[in-house]
């Protein structure tokens, strides 16, 4: 939408039945409340806070963290 990005956890997105397309059912009135960035100015996905909006914004559940000490 314009210059507003979006980062969209996978689990949000669902393939075609031809496989050719990744979906996103998200009304366009909706995803303009959507949390977006600049292109510029990307945000820090690193950031457990920042991955937690997202990922709640698109009803997915967040990831298992893994265990430090995993090998």
């Amino acid at each position: 939408m314009n210059d507003k990005y979006f980062a969209v956890p996978w689990e949000a997105l669902k393939i075609s039945d031809d496989r050719k397309k990744a979906l996103l059912d998200v009304s366009k009135q909706d995803l303009k409340q959507a949390p977006g960035f600049n292109k510029k100015h990307w945000p820090d996905l690193s950031a457990r806070d920042q991955t937690i909006v997202i990922y709640e914004f698109y009803g997915v559940p967040l990831p298992e963290e893994e265990p430090k000490d995993a090998k």
